[in-house]
């Protein structure tokens, strides 16, 4: 069962390379909400996922998921909670999009424990989320940009992890599986998920977050509700360049610089 909060971060500090690119960064991210992480290239959105995930350990604070503290997870506790989309990841190896799915199950299996027929059950149905049903047969290096994409989110959603890291999710999509993808995260709240994505889109982030994580190049992180930080003035200290948000109906904005 989740706790009431999805993550907690008290007090992260995170260097690269002696650049500080996190700096005493503190938030609650509620369960079952969405959160979209916003900045220009280069001001630590990948960095910030790694640090939820327990790839990236911060120089000072805390991470808690679930109302546990991260460090203390087992690996396979972790794979259990949270997942990633990665934003890139080397797909060179000659499976099958099914068999590359399935190695999502890996958390739910015990050593050397093959899938089963449940485990081929929820990597299918994954595969008809991600619309990628007709990929399951294609090997992996054939695929393209688009394709893989879904692919890596049929693996996520493989998981059945209770928190999705999501880096730049729509990235390589066409138009059609741009919308598809939106329309997954969405279904994703009605289920509980907690959804934290990365985007370099405002518009993606208007149609989606509940809350907004805005990372500045010099380090600084506002975190808060989507209303109060999704301003022209807020998009446009954060990029550096006059920000107008365009209100289109139903809920919906168009932003231009």
């Amino acid at each position: 069962m989740l706790s009431r909060n999805a993550f907690e971060l008290e007090n992260i500090s995170f260097s690269y390379n002696s650049r500080k690119i996190i700096s005493r960064l503190s938030l609650t991210i509620p369960a079952g909400s969405i959160c979209a992480v916003m900045g220009p290239n280069g001001c630590g959105k990948t960095t910030l996922l790694h640090i939820m995930l327990g790839w990236n350990k911060p120089e000072h604070g805390r991470v808690f998921a679930a109302g546990q503290e991260l460090a203390d997870l087992s690996p396979r506790t972790r794979g259990q909670l949270i997942s990633l989309l990665p934003q890139t990841e080397n797909l060179s190896f000659d499976y099958t999009v099914m068999e590359y799915i399935l190695l999502g199950r890996a958390p739910h299996l015990h050593p050397l424990q093959q899938p089963g027929e449940n485990d081929h059950n929820i990597a299918s149905t994954a595969l008809k989320q991600a619309d990628a049903l007709e990929l399951k047969s294609r090997r992996i290096p054939l695929l393209s940009g688009g394709e893989t994409q879904s692919t890596l989110m049929a693996r996520s959603l493989t998981q059945e992890p209770e928190i999705m890291l999501l880096d730049e999710p729509a990235n390589h999509l066409d138009p059609a599986r741009r919308r598809h993808m939106l329309d997954i995260i969405l279904r994703l709240k009605n289920q509980q998920k907690t959804v934290i994505f990365t985007t370099h889109d405002p518009e993606s982030a208007a149609g989606l977050a509940d809350y907004l994580v805005l990372m500045h190049a010099d380090g600084s992180v506002e975190y808060g509700r989507f209303g109060k930080l999704f301003t022209e003035e807020k998009l446009s200290a954060l990029y550096g360049i006059a920000v107008r948000i365009i209100d289109i109906g139903d809920g919906r904005v168009t932003v231009s610089y």
